[in-house]
């Protein structure tokens, strides 16, 4: 994760390594609903990817359980009719 010292894009920036899901994540996207912040992710750690998606306390410090809002379930989405066997969601 990184956060902006400045308003400027194209300034510096702090590290603050890597946010800690539990578990290896991609595609980070934020959500705000009714002034909530989520971040939803795709994981590929159980052999398929999978949609999850978990509330932030802050930018950068998830909290609560997690949601598995989507994984692979369809036929297609598992590769039928195709070269391709990885489950992706």
């Amino acid at each position: 994760m990184l956060e902006s010292e400045t308003s400027d894009p194209l300034g510096n920036y702090i590290s603050h390594g890597a946010l800690d899901l539990g578990r290896p994540a991609i595609d980070p996207s934020l959500l705000t609903v009714r002034g909530v912040n989520y971040l939803m992710y795709v994981t590929g750690d159980r052999g398929e990817n999978a949609i999850y998606m978990v509330r932030l306390a802050t930018p950068i410090e998830p909290v609560g359980e997690k949601s598995l809002i989507a994984e692979p379930t369809y036929a297609w989405e598992k590769g039928a009719g195709s070269t391709r066997n990885y489950p992706v969601n």
